[in-house]
């Protein structure tokens, strides 16, 4: 699908850092939401994302393994 939302920065640091921009109000990102983010399509203030920000169904190991990869990045 084709579109304009300009997606975040999703390498880990970003996401663990205390600071974010103005547009992402929530508290930085743990192992634990990002799980929920990518499973449930939440960010760490529980509120919800858009709809453009797929959700997956992915096992325990399978969605630890991505968030080693964010480690990577």
């Amino acid at each position: 699908m084709m579109g304009f939302e300009v997606p975040s920065d999703i390498r880990y640091e970003s996401l663990i850092a205390e600071d974010h921009s103005e547009e992402e109000e929530h508290p930085p990102y743990t192992e634990e939401t990002i799980k929920r983010a990518i499973r449930e399509g939440i960010d760490p203030a529980g509120k919800p994302f858009d709809l453009t920000m797929p959700r997956w169904k992915m096992t325990d190991k399978d969605v630890g393994d991505v968030v080693e990869y964010l480690k990577t990045l």
